[in-house]
């Protein structure tokens, strides 16, 4: 137990406020869910107390993190080179809001868009199984046997994904924007009490 509560989590658990959400259910199409977690993100951000606001597909140790498989670009073309790794959709300043780290390169932003090239962050456990010993950004992997290339712009800190005794796995995170989810959960990085901006967070998605 003293280990356990020492452990680092490599993300905080403090200051912050999850609200989940799915549009799905109210009929919202893709487009439609686009604009409005847009102008959601941008309302919250405005808010006294919010440092930063971001939406994921998914949130750490929920279990229900993607498992897919990749391969770096130049061994994609052999099915014994794919290894699996865990994914995460998430929107820009995720990593900043739930206190990870990106160690090199950068982080998503608003031109990573649907219509841009797919783009990737991934942790520092893919980058060496994928490319022991060199440099990550900008090589390409493939998402699945039948899937697309995906650049590496950005290596973060490694963290806990599923469980407090994990060891160190492959994990990436890809823009919402270029692989949507429907269900996602808002993440608040807040000043104080999380539960006090409450209120106003519920007044906003309304």
């Amino acid at each position: 137990l003293q280990q356990v509560a020492g452990a680092n989590l490599g993300f905080r658990a403090d200051h912050l406020l999850l609200a989940s959400l799915d549009l799905g259910l109210q009929g919202y199409d893709q487009a439609r869910q686009k604009q409005f977690h847009r102008q959601l993100l941008d309302r919250l951000k405005e808010l006294p107390g919010v440092r930063s606001a971001s939406l994921a597909s998914i949130v750490s140790f929920s279990y229900d993190f993607e498992i897919t498989q990749i391969a770096p670009e130049e061994k994609a073309g052999d099915k014994n080179s794919f290894t699996t790794a865990h994914a995460n959709y998430v929107t820009p300043e995720y990593l900043t809001t739930v206190g990870g780290a990106v160690l090199r390169g950068r982080d998503f932003s608003q031109f990573d868009s649907e219509s841009s090239a797919k783009v990737a962050i991934i942790n520092a456990t893919m980058a060496e199984r994928l490319w022991p010993g060199q440099d990550a950004l900008g090589r390409r992997f493939k998402w699945g046997a039948d899937g697309d290339f995906w650049q590496v712009v950005g290596v973060a800190r490694n963290a806990k994904y599923v469980m407090l005794g994990e060891e160190p796995r492959p994990f990436f995170y890809a823009p919402l924007a270029q692989r949507h989810a429907s269900p996602v959960t808002l993440h608040l990085w807040t000043d104080g009490d999380p539960a006090a901006l409450v209120p106003a967070v519920t007044a906003a998605m309304a």
